[in-house]
């Protein structure tokens, strides 16, 4: 898998984990992940309680390559590592904030 500037690899083992972990967030359940020339795809349904019962939401994201990068170096963060290595504690601290990809692909949600 190439980088968003298509000059490096990216090892599919740390963009799963990093996919993983807002699959994770977001209570995603019955899960589809599509690699597409774009960036990766991410579908799964998302069940909310009410008061009749739950309510099951069709949620579509879409991570761009730039997407991916970013949310790679979050997981990095959160791990003590900057691209796989070590990070010094002063160096460690917390991102900017949260990427959020695209959605709405296929019937995402609000």
């Amino acid at each position: 898998m190439l980088n968003y500037t298509g000059t490096g690899r990216v090892d599919y083992e740390d963009v799963l984990r990093a996919i993983g972990h807002f699959i994770d967030e977001h209570n995603f359940k019955e899960v589809c992940i599509i690699e597409l020339e774009e960036g990766i795809l991410v579908r799964g349904l998302v069940y909310t309680a009410n008061r009749q019962g739950f309510r099951t939401i069709s949620e579509a994201y879409l991570f761009t390559n730039e997407d991916i990068d970013h949310i790679l170096e979050e997981a990095y963060q959160r791990r003590g590592k900057a691209h796989g290595k070590p990070v010094p504690p002063a160096a460690g601290g917390a991102a900017g904030g949260a990427t959020q990809p695209r959605r709405g692909l296929f019937g995402g949600g609000k």
